[in-house]
């Protein structure tokens, strides 16, 4: 890493330095975490110095080393699940039960605890997605809701019948990956 500028916080002053690399201990949600951080000493009084960007470089790996030791989902692997239905950050944590905007803190970097972590986990299932989406979806904007049944291919179909010369519709819902067979008057139809 090329030289940075660092703030001495004792000496109060600003030095250009090379960052070293050296173990450094975090807690995290009451956990200890030990990481390789960057960090750089002050060659007039010797004590370690402040870089805003390299501290939010160290915060993140030990965020990284938490959620790996914890086996959490990291943000871009949340992102990709809830990208993967074509839901936006809000419906997603609507279909999941959440607030509207505990999705896009778990995307921005916020440590999930364990059973978010684990039902966002069971999305990755289409099947286990599908009936979270089926209950939550009155919860969800309808353009939203739109998006979502393209992004699973989600049909209707509405046929259109008469009995006894009243008229009556009937709806079926199915996702176009499923094979659908209506028999009506002995022959079969597919949807």
């Amino acid at each position: 890493m090329r030289k940075k500028k660092w703030i001495c916080l004792n000496c109060l002053r600003e030095y250009d330095a090379n960052p070293i690399y050296e173990h450094e201990e975090y807690t995290i949600k009451g956990k200890k975490i030990v990481i390789t951080a960057l960090k750089a000493k002050c060659p007039c009084c010797g004590e370690y110095m402040e870089n805003d960007e390299v501290t939010d470089i160290n915060l993140q790996a030990a965020s990284a080393t938490y959620r790996q030791e914890e086996k959490l989902l990291s943000p871009d692997e949340i992102k990709k699940i809830r990208k993967k239905y074509g839901c936006t950050q809000v419906s997603f944590s609507r279909i999941l039960g959440f607030g509207d905007k505990t999705i896009a803190r778990y995307e921005n970097g916020y440590i999930q605890d364990a059973a978010p972590n684990n039902l966002i986990l069971l999305m990755n299932d289409r099947n286990n997605f599908i009936k979270l989406w089926q209950q939550n979806k009155d919860k969800i904007e309808p353009k939203d809701n739109k998006a979502i049944e393209e992004t699973l291919g989600y049909k209707t179909v509405t046929i259109r019948a008469f009995s006894e010369s009243r008229p009556f519709s009937l709806h079926f819902d199915f996702f176009s990956s499923e094979q659908h067979h209506l028999t009506t008057g002995g022959s079969v139809c597919q949807a």
